[in-house]
């Protein structure tokens, strides 16, 4: 999902969001640009993708302002939902 499908956020929500977002930053850059990470509680795998080069801003509303970004597109999946997948592909 792009983080311009989000539309408006909640507290709650804007905090997560921040919290994910600073952990993927946080990971090494690879080639490409992709940001590929294990949250610290390890529950859940993220990637985070440089925009398109059509939408590379966003402007996120949330009840503590707005806030502009990179229009990122970002994966999050639990870490069960992963493995399930790496075993359908035969990895």
């Amino acid at each position: 999902m792009r983080l311009s499908d989000l539309a408006r956020l909640d507290a709650a929500e804007l905090d997560q969001l921040l919290a994910l977002l600073d952990e993927a930053l946080g990971a090494p850059r690879e080639a490409d640009g992709t940001h590929r990470v294990r949250t610290a509680d390890g529950r859940l795998d993220l990637v985070l993708r440089r925009p398109p080069g059509d939408r590379p801003w966003v402007v996120l509303v949330t009840p503590l302002g707005r806030l502009r970004c990179r229009d990122y597109l970002l994966e999050i999946a639990p870490i069960a939902v992963r493995r399930e997948l790496a075993l359908e592909d035969g990895s």
